[in-house]
C-alpha cells in the first residue's frame, strides 16, 4: 500500500472496506475511521451513483471493470463536489477460486478533465464566432484539409450545402482539385505561413455550369503552443463585380484611346 496510486480492498459482497491506502482515503475525503465499514456506510454519498452496482457486477461476474475519466460526486471537507477518475475494479479470488473481494485502483484526473472541458468550451465559442461572422469563413483541419466548419456565406460561394462538413476540400468541391487552391492550403498547413490573395480567379460549378469568379482571400494557419499547425482559417470576399467593372473600364479606356489615335 505504498504504491503511488490510490488502492484499496473491499471484502465480500457487502463490500467491506478491508484496507485503503492514504491516496485512496484522500480521494474519498475520509479518514482511516472508514476501515472496517461497509462501503455504503463509509461513503454514503455514492448511493444513487453507478459505482455500487458496478462493484456488485464485478463481484458476481468475476470480470474487471475499467472506468475512464468517470465523474463521481464525493464529499471532501464537508462539501459535495464533482471529481473525475480513471479506475479499475479488479476481482480478488479466494483459494476456492470464487470471488472474495474487489481491489480498487484509482487515479484522479479532475484537473485534466476540467482543462479539456474548458478547451472544448473555448473552441465552441470560437467556432460560433466564425460561423456568425459576416465574411465568408471556413475552418480546415489536418493536412488533408478537412472542412470542419463553413458558414452560410462560404457555402453560398461554393454553391454547396452543409453535407460538405467533414469532407476534404477535394471531395466536397472537386472542381478545385485542378486549380491551385488545395495545393496552397497544404503548403500553408506544412509551412505555417499565411497566404493572402487579391482578386484571384476561381472556377466553380453554379447551377450545373462552370462560372468564373474572383475572390480576395486569406488562408491563416492556427498553431498550438508548440508552434505546430492544427487548422487553417479561410476568410474570403467575392470581388467578381469589382473585377467586371474594372474590366469594363479598361475596355472602355482602351477603345477611347484607340479612337483618339
Amino acid at each position: 500500500y505504498d504504491a503511488p496510486v490510490a488502492i484499496g480492498i473491499l471484502r465480500g459482497r457487502d463490500l467491506v472496506i478491508e484496507d485503503a491506502n492514504d491516496d485512496l482515503l484522500k480521494i474519498w475525503g475520509k479518514s482511516k475511521a472508514v476501515i472496517g465499514l461497509k462501503l455504503l456506510d463509509g461513503l454514503p454519498e455514492i448511493i444513487g451513483q453507478p459505482f455500487p452496482d458496478l462493484l456488485l457486477q464485478v463481484y458476481d461476474s468475476g470480470v474487471a471493470h475499467y472506468g475512464y475519466e468517470t465523474m463521481a460526486r464525493l464529499e471532501r471537507n464537508g462539501i459535495l463536489g464533482d471529481f473525475y477518475f480513471n479506475f479499475v475494479y479488479d476481482p480478488v479470488f479466494g483459494q476456492d477460486g470464487q470471488v472474495a473481494g474487489i481491489m480498487v485502483v484509482a487515479n484522479e484526473v479532475t484537473a485534466q478533465v476540467i482543462s479539456k472541458m474548458e478547451a472544448a468550451k473555448s473552441e465552441e465559442r470560437f467556432r460560433n464566432f466564425l460561423y456568425d461572422i459576416a465574411m465568408a469563413t471556413a475552418y480546415y483541419e489536418t493536412e488533408n484539409i478537412i472542412i470542419s466548419l463553413a458558414n452560410d456565406e462560404m457555402l453560398r460561394f461554393w454553391n454547396k450545402d452543409k453535407s460538405v462538413i467533414g469532407k476534404t476540400v477535394v471531395e466536397a468541391i472537386p472542381e478545385l482539385n485542378v486549380q491551385p487552391f488545395v495545393g496552397i492550403l497544404k503548403d500553408v498547413y506544412r509551412t505555417g505561413v499565411t497566404y493572402h490573395a487579391d482578386q484571384e480567379e476561381a472556377r466553380l460549378w453554379v447551377n450545373g455550369k462552370e462560372e468564373k469568379r474572383w475572390f480576395s482571400f486569406t488562408y491563416k494557419p492556427l498553431k498550438d503552443s508548440n508552434g505546430r499547425v492544427y487548422a487553417i482559417i479561410h476568410a474570403a470576399m467575392d470581388v467578381t463585380k469589382q473585377v467586371h467593372l474594372q474590366q469594363q473600364k479598361d475596355e472602355f479606356l482602351g477603345i477611347a484611346s484607340h479612337e483618339l489615335k
